[in-house]
């Protein structure tokens, strides 16, 4: 079945395992699968240069803490395994906001409980 429905398909290998803990969360932890994006996967696929100049510009990424649901393990990473950790589908959308609001945010994320920032 797993053949048949492509679950078998090969994305490519984990390093290491990356932990999901929002208890344990911290931005030193290299093992952690928030640090994992933020530090791999979001520079590659965040696109944040200046469209008339193309230079870098800083970003700021607001996620929902339910977009991943366990770790990822270290080894072979499959389509199965991305159905299962992220059954959902994965859109990245953005807009450009004035650097004075996108200061605020944090202070405005943290009143509530659950959501931390990373």
């Amino acid at each position: 079945l797993a053949v048949r429905m492509g679950l078998d398909e090969f994305y490519g290998c984990a390093p290491q395992t990356y932990h999901w803990d929002h208890e344990k969360y911290s931005k030193n932890a290299k093992d952690h699968v928030l640090n994992f994006y933020m530090n791999e996967v979001f520079p590659d696929v965040v696109n944040a240069r200046d469209d008339a100049t193309g230079e870098k510009r800083p970003y700021f990424v607001l996620l929902n803490n339910g977009f991943m649901r366990g770790p990822i393990y270290k080894g072979e990473f499959t389509k199965n395994d991305k159905f299962v950790n992220t059954p959902y589908k994965q859109r990245f959308s953005y807009v450009k906001l004035p650097r004075l609001i996108v200061e605020r945010v944090p202070q405005s994320a943290n009143i509530r409980p659950g959501v931390f920032l990373a």
